[in-house]
């Protein structure tokens, strides 16, 4: 039954994909019904957007819907909200994309997107009908079963397909074609769809097929059964030929001609009929459609039997796309010999140019004609062109002759045939004739003379007026074959009667007239037109017998014949005014509608019969009624009564009252038994069941109680009387079909019509008296209570069920007792089965019932300690859901109902419910924070805000990590952000204390993402409330420092619902200021800020004030603190808060810093102005802050902070070289004892980098004194050793950056060179790093030298190997050759880097390698696909390399790293070549045996790019067998790396690799065996990475099985 609980969810949540249903399923083609319940609409979403974009790479046309039915804002997308016009316009949406998807159900891709559709928008309701035919041509597959289990079909047509539903299988070809036959709108109804597809040029040549194959057979079965030829053509003709004439598909075209060509085989189509048709599809046609055109038409014409002409417009059409080549070939395999004469006779007698007769001529030994048809041909070219040679023609003629011999031979062939058919046709003639002589004169009953006259009928008509007069009772007979007998035995049927009728004047045959009706009703218009001529035949009989009754002296006695029916005596009889009333003034005027429509006779009489008291003709209609009435009860045949029957039920007014009348007391004697009710047919009980009204209640509801067609009769007669029952009856009814032990399907269907009042549900329930259960004192009561309990709640269930269908909030008064229920059935759950259900219902419907109402004082019946209980003692987590939706209900509704019992709700879901992922429980979960917690915080003060927050902080890893942000954010936004952001943000801190590093990166990036979603008002809010609550702790922890023990003392803090140890709130506070300078330091912060001071100045003005109270707030957390590590935390807050601030009032908080005491606190600042400086900020405003910056550089300040000085004047003389004013103050620092002339090589260096600094250096040569003299030579190398050995100019990547710029761009670069190799010695003594910064001012060099400076800086024999920097280095030189230019110098390289040391010096060597695979690495990965051929050089050094034992294990990952990229860049099959791949592919392998050593993830890559890039089943195998021996290595790492390969492997190679899981299924088998835990854990990623690449038809078990 529906769930009116559901349908809220639905409205209330937009995200929840659940279908309403007692048991939790959804519709889908992918997954369980059960599971896909629980599976959230976003999940669905992404698989769907997956496998939409694999089904647009196939066909581009479906981008279209990305707009619409796959976008995003689609999630959002509830169809239960929408308006008629917006559900409409999703059909159509719905119907396209199905069209366009059709053709592709076979790939699972298809079923992505379909499950989106299904669950999202339910096509499987909205569109069901297309949802099923458009994939109705993939019958047989098994993805159409999972798509018609999920439908819904709604066309009455489709209706034969609900038994196939139900009973989980697919409809056969068979059962399709004969719902066809017997259903001509299911006919239509799928050529429609099939055209609207070839209208989207959607067609497909599947479809196609299976739309003309099934045409076909349905067209031949019509023909089987004698439908008649002009009814066929009209079902069939107008889709037929709409498809054969329709231009923009051939494949839909194709379908049109097979099956025109199949309906012209089967029925005869007129000539004219013909000619249209084939002047409309050559109209259609074009030289791509010229054969499959020709095609047609040929047959067309050959198996018609009438006269065709071609226009001349037509043939010249023809002609001119070449036809006659065409019929050539299409002569050679079909006989086209009738349109090949009309066709060449129409052209040469209408467009006889030299350019056809040559074209004849040439072809006319190719035509096979008749002999005649060739002659005529010849004689009509001659009449025509008299002068045209044809003696060629003549000589093919022979040919011909010897042609048409085989023709006459067929001809012959034919006549025997037709002899012998005549003969076996007089040999059945025979037989039949025996065969009726066997009868005897009293076995007209025999079902068997039906079939013999419908033989006859077939055979030979005159034989069937012998085989009735056989029978002494000839109209019994007739009625017999007028039942049961085909359209032709049925056609002589009433032909005899009419002849019977004719023969005998004086006998009244009115018995006979419910077969005449039940005539006038047949399909077959023949079998119609027979039964009128039969009727008028009788009504010119009534007329003779009323004439010959009127004479009272006439001797003439007339007989009323009455057929031997079993209750003839009931049987009323009509006089002939009556008679007359009913076959001329009734029948008689709508002869011609009737004969027209079979249906139109009942719909008539039953309007025709229907009278009210006062009507001048209601007697003849009372007695009409009454006489037809009678029969239904006296007629042997079912099909009779279930006729007049209809025709009964369709009578109005009083006339109806006298069918009651009649046949009421029919259904009393069924009841009783005088009848046997299992005879009844289901379509004669509801035709009885039909006249009965609410007063024969008594008689319906005895029905209704006996297993029988009448019941269901029965029960859709009360659902229609319901509004005449008063409440005791329906309350009888209702209880009646509760109570039924094992209800039939009609049961449901009759309760989900039946309108239930209040007073019903709660007569019913009281009825069950549950609240009088006492529970059992020992066990066998228990089970004894148990047992009687058990039929109570199984009707209490049933009726449950029954209200939840009914809309509870219809039933507000029931409240009361439903509590009182539901305490029952909490309290007894042990002794209830099922008894999870039976609360997800009551809870359910509860809880409908409160959200729908205020009430206005709580029942007693209400005990939230139950409902408590309920949630943290069910182990259903539906029934713990639906009880936090009615406590969260309960709470908005009527707080103080439940506020006193409701905190442990909050901690078990903090334990449990938190962490369910499924749609469901994230709602409930949602709708008890929203209804609850602000009726906690407002309605008690013993609430604590605090203990709530960290039921959820607690429950935060449990929390699947998709529902955590809207989880807290509904938290937040029901409790107030402004006031517990801060309290949130301190917990999460807290909880900071307790786990490791990694998990502590998630807290905090959580963090940022829930604060991203707060105002910015309220952000800074709750910053300087944490601030404050760091400032309470340090001053808590200070008074507990001067009273007691730290060690042993705990701190009290309002946003934490417990104390913390004294000895970890310096840790605490630490974490909580991180944390604030996490969310300060956000570019998302900073972005928020300029959008708000751009749109909304007075509002910024505010937030400008909250910065400023923050960093009032931290300086003085500052003052009080005194570990280094607050302090640092302290200032990196400090100075992200500062960055946010607008640059006036920036510039007036550095102002204020740099003067302070405090060292740090400047160095920040430092830091900041720099970072600002390096923005462009505004000019005026910080060119201010020069002079505070130089009062840095002093001899008192200390050397680190004079440095950042300098570094920051640097910064700002760069920035602002237009103002050099402003400057001025600073020159005499820089240079003096403090700057320049300093003694610290480091404060030196720094002094240089001030732009204004190198001008005095410039200068400085000519200076008397000569201070200055030594620095300013910048040509010689001292300027640069003084750099590198200043551990300054390589703390900070910034000034390091500065000095070789400076040095690059004034040094020539043959001087520079010069003095690098002069260096170089002491550079090594230093160490690396001077290494490394050299080579950057060697590549500063090189960018700045010319081009014929780089020709003499081709090698340096002097440069040692430092790798990273020399390859960059080098890599950027060897850009700027060209290929002719590197390729010897590659060379060069590989013999330097290879083989000079081999013998010499191994150490070094090796060095050299490193250096060289280091660069070959970089430089295959910069260079892609253009080098990879380089490769082949060094190919046989790399796999002796990687063979040998003693090669480094540096130099070892380095070629596994240019192997990786080499692999991963090959575009021309480069390790394709068998030799290569040979040659590298076993020792590739062979470096898994290293796996200790090695970085993984590069020896995967390599593998994996190397079987990507030389893919073969060959190569396949060459790599997996020796990598399948590693599985069962003795090291674990080994064994781990090999199966960590093949997962990627399959990842990488999906379907392709799948070849070799045969080979390797028995080394898979064993791992599952391993008790390893990282094998264990690696072995269940690689077979969950098959099972998912071997899909829904295969299964990993059936290998290893």
């Amino acid at each position: 039954m529906a769930s009116s609980l559901q349908q809220q969810l639905r409205q209330i949540q937009k995200n929840n994909v659940l279908k309403s249903g007692k048991i939790r399923r959804a519709p889908s083609l992918l997954y369980d019904p059960k599971v896909a319940a629980d599976m959230d609409l976003d999940q669905i979403f992404t698989v769907a957007v997956e496998g939409f974009h694999e089904l647009v790479s196939v066909e581009p046309r479906l981008l279209h819907f990305e707009k619409t039915l796959l976008a995003e804002t689609s999630i959002e997308v509830d169809r239960l909200l929408l308006s008629k016009e917006e559900n409409d316009k999703l059909n159509k949406e719905s119907r396209a994309i199905l069209r366009h998807l059709a053709p592709y159900l076979p790939h699972k891709n298809t079923l992505k997107v379909l499950e989106w559709l299904v669950r999202r928008f339910s096509i499987q309701e909205y569109v069901s009908d297309e949802f099923i035919l458009s994939f109705l041509p993939f019958h047989d597959h098994p993805f159409f079963g999972r798509v018609l289990f999920c439908a819904k079909p709604k066309s009455r047509c489709l209706q034969f397909l609900t038994h196939a539903i139900k009973a989980r299988t697919v409809p056969s070809r068979t059962d399709i074609v004969h719902m066809m036959v017997k259903d001509k709108e299911f006919f239509a109804l799928y050529a429609q769809t099939v055209q609207a597809a070839a209208e989207e040029a959607c067609t497909y040549p599947i479809l196609s097929r299976f739309w003309a194959g099934i045409s076909l057979e349905v067209i031949a079965c019509w023909a089987n059964d004698n439908v008649a030829a002009d009814t066929i053509i009209d079902r069939v003709f107008v889709s037929a030929s709409y498809a054969a004439c329709y231009p923009s598909s051939e494949e839909f075209r194709l379908a049109g001609f097979m099956i025109l060509t199949g309906l012209s085989s089967c029925v005869p189509l007129a000539s004219n009929v013909v000619q249209v048709l084939i002047e409309a599809v050559c109209e259609k046609c074009s030289s791509e459609t010229l054969f499959s055109t020709l095609m047609f038409i040929s047959q067309l014409v050959q198996t018609h039997t009438g006269t065709v002409v071609l226009k001349k417009e037509i043939v010249l059409k023809l002609s001119g796309l070449a036809a006659g080549k065409a019929l050539e070939k299409i002569s050679q395999n079909c006989c086209i010999n009738k349109f090949l004469y009309l066709y060449w006779s129409t052209l040469i007698r209408e467009a006889c140019t030299p350019e056809v007769v040559e074209e004849f001529c040439s072809s006319f030994s190719l035509l096979r004609l008749t002999k005649q048809e060739a002659i005529s041909l010849l004689q009509l070219l001659h009449a025509v062109s008299p002068n045209v040679e044809i003696s060629e023609c003549r000589k093919a003629l022979e040919q011909v002759e010897t042609k048409s011999t085989n023709v006459e031979d067929e001809v012959v062939t034919f006549e025997a045939t037709e002899k012998d058919s005549k003969r076996e046709r007089a040999e059945l003639v025979k037989a039949l004739t025996r065969e009726i002589a066997e009868f005897s004169i009293n076995d007209y009953k025999n079902k068997n003379v039906v079939s013999l006259a419908d033989r006859v009928a077939i055979i030979d008509k005159r034989l069937f007026s012998k085989l009735t007069k056989k029978f002494d009772n000839e109209l019994e007979l007739l009625a017999q074959i007028i039942v049961s007998g085909n359209s032709d035995s049925q056609d002589l049927a009433f032909s005899r009667f009419e002849e019977n009728i004719r023969n005998n004047e004086n006998v009244d045959y009115q018995a006979f007239i419910p077969y005449l009706l039940f005539g006038l009703a047949n399909p077959s218009e023949k079998v119609r037109t027979s039964c009128m001529s039969a009727l008028s035949s009788y009504s010119v009989s009534v007329k003779h017998l009323q004439q010959v009754s009127e004479h009272e002296d006439s001797k003439q006695k007339i007989t009323i014949y009455s057929l031997n029916d079993e209750n003839s005596s009931v049987l009323k009889w009509l006089s002939y005014t009556e008679l007359n009333s009913l076959l001329d003034d009734i029948i008689g005027s709508r002869k011609e509608e009737i004969l027209v429509d079979p249906n139109y006779v009942l719909t008539y009489l039953s309007e025709r019969l229907s009278s009210e008291k006062k009507q001048k003709d209601l007697s003849h209609k009372a007695a009409i009624v009454s006489f037809l009435s009678s029969h239904v009860i006296g007629n042997r045949f079912s099909e009779v009564r279930v006729f007049l029957l209809s025709v009964l039920d369709g009578v109005k007014e009083y006339t109806r009252e006298i069918a009651s009348q009649f046949l009421v007391p029919v259904l009393e004697e069924y009841v009783s038994g005088k009848r046997d009710l299992s005879t009844l047919s289901l379509d004669e009980a509801a035709g009885l069941v039909n006249l009965a009204t609410h007063q024969d209640f008594t008689v319906l509801i005895a029905l209704v109680s006996k297993p029988s067609n009448a019941a269901s009769a029965a029960c859709r007669r009360l659902v229609q009387l319901q509004s005449k029952l008063k409440n005791s009856g329906r309350l009888e009814f209702v209880r009646l079909l509760l109570n039924m032990e094992l209800p039939p399907s009609y049961v449901s269907e009759t309760l989900e019509a039946i309108d239930v009042p209040t007073s019903v549900f709660s007569s019913l329930l009281a009825e069950l008296d549950l609240t009088s259960e006492v529970a059992p004192a020992a066990s066998a009561k228990k089970v004894k209570k148990t047992a009687a309990l058990q039929p109570k709640i199984q009707i209490l269930t049933r009726i449950l069920e029954l209200l939840e269908q009914k809309d509870p909030t219809s039933h507000i008064a029931l409240l009361s007792g439903l509590f009182e229920i539901l305490n029952f059935v909490i309290s007894s759950r042990d002794e209830i089965q099922f008894s999870a259900y039976l609360l997800q219902l009551l809870l359910g419907i509860l809880y409908t019932m409160v959200s729908a109402t205020t009430i206005e004082e709580a029942p007693p019946s209400i005990r939230i300690d139950i409902l408590v209980n309920c949630i943290r003692s069910s182990t259903n987590p539906q029934v713990q859901n639906r009880a936090l939706l009615l406590v969260g209900a309960l709470a908005s509704v009527e707080s103080s109902a439940v506020l006193h019992g409701v905190m442990p709700i909050f901690t078990f879901m903090g334990t449990t419910l938190l962490s369910r992922d499924d749609a469901f429980s994230s709602h409930a979960i949602e709708q008890t924070v929203k209804r609850v917690v602000p009726a906690l915080l407002s309605g008690s003060t013993d609430v604590n805000a605090a203990v709530l927050i960290s039921c959820f902080v607690n429950a935060f890893p449990h929390i699947p990590q998709h529902r955590r942000l809207r989880l807290f954010v509904t938290l937040l936004q029901t409790m107030g952000v402004s006031k517990y952001l801060s309290s949130f943000l301190i917990q999460f801190s807290e909880k900071l204390l307790h786990i490791k590093s990694t998990h502590a990166k998630v807290i905090q990036d959580f963090c940022l993402l829930l604060v991203r979603t707060i105002s910015l008002g309220d952000r800074f809010t709750a910053i300087e409330q944490c601030i404050g609550a760091c400032v309470q702790l340090r001053k808590s922890e200070l008074e507990v420092g001067e009273k007691h023990d730290k060690d042993h003392s705990e701190i009290k803090l309002e946003q934490i619902p417990f104390e913390i140890s004294a000895a970890s709130v310096a840790n605490l506070r630490l974490n909580i200021i991180e944390l604030i300078s996490l969310i300060c330091k956000s570019k998302q912060f900073e972005l928020d800020l300029a959008m708000t001071l751009e749109s909304d100045a007075k509002k910024f003005e505010l937030l400008e004030r909250g910065i400023s109270d923050s960093v009032s707030l931290l300086m003085e957390l500052d003052e009080i603190l005194t570990t280094e590590n607050e302090k640092e935390a302290v200032y990196a807050a400090l100075r992200n808060i500062i960055s946010l601030l607008p640059i006036s009032s920036f510039a007036a908080v550095i102002k204020e810093l740099l003067h302070d005491n405090r060292v740090l606190l400047r160095r920040s600042a430092l830091t900041l102005l720099q970072f600002r400086v390096r923005q462009g900020t505004n000019v005026s405003v910080l060119g201010s802050l020069v002079e505070d910056v130089t009062a840095n550089i002093s001899e008192n300040v200390d050397e680190e902070t004079t440095q950042m000085a300098m570094e920051c004047l640097s910064f700002m003389a760069r920035r602002f070289m237009q103002q050099v004013e402003i400057f001025v103050p600073a020159v005499s620092s820089v240079i003096g004892s403090a700057g320049l002339k300093s003694s610290s090589k480091d404060v030196q260096v720094s002094a240089i980098f001030v732009p204004f600094t190198l001008e005095i250096l410039n200068n400085a040569i000519n200076d008397e004194e000569g201070s200055l003299v030594e620095l300013a030579c910048i040509h010689d190398d001292r300027l640069i050793q003084a750099a590198l050995t200043s551990s300054r100019a390589f703390d900070s990547e910034s000034i390091g950056e500065m000095l070789f710029e400076t040095v690059a761009k004034y040094i020539p670069t043959r001087l520079l060179f010069k003095a690098i190799l002069q260096v170089w010695p002491d550079c090594v003594k230093i160490g690396p790093t001077a290494a490394i910064r050299l080579f950057d001012l060697i590549g500063l060099g090189i960018d700045n030298a010319t081009r014929s400076a780089r020709r003499s800086l081709l090698f340096a024999e002097e440069l040692d190997n430092v790798e990273t920097k020399s390859v960059n280095v080098f890599l950027k030189f060897v850009m700027k050759l060209s290929d002719s230019t590197f390729r010897p110098l590659f060379f060069r390289l590989h013999s330097w880097a290879l083989q000079d040391l081999v013998s010499t010096d191994p150490a070094g060597l090796t060095a050299r390698q490193i250096f060289f695979y280091n660069f070959f690495t970089v430089f295959l990965k910069s260079l892609t696909s253009i080098v990879t051929n380089y490769y082949a050089y060094v190919l046989d050094d790399t796999v002796d390399l990687l063979a040998s034992k003693e090669t480094n294990g540096e130099l070892r990952q380095l070629i596994l790293s240019s192997l990786a990229n080499a692999f991963e860049n090959d575009s021309e099959e480069f390790w394709l070549v068998p030799a290569r791949f040979n040659k590298i592919a076993p020792v590739l392998i062979e470096q898994i045996s290293y796996a200790p050593l090695l970085d993984n993830s590069t020896l995967i890559k390599a593998v994996v790019e190397l079987a990507s890039t030389a893919a073969s089943d060959d190569n396949f195998k060459a790599i997996n067998t020796p990598l399948l021996q590693y599985l069962r290595s003795e090291t674990v790492d080994v064994r781990v790396l090999a199966i960590q390969m093949e997962t990627e492997l399959y990842k990488r190679l999906n379907e392709d690799w799948l070849t070799t899981l045969p080979q390797s299924v028995p080394f898979i088998a064993e791992l599952m065996e391993e008790d390893d835990d990282q094998v264990e854990s690696a072995t269940t990623e690689l077979i969950k990475v098959i099972e998912d690449r071997l899909g829904d038809s295969e299964s990993l078990q059936d290998y290893l099985t």
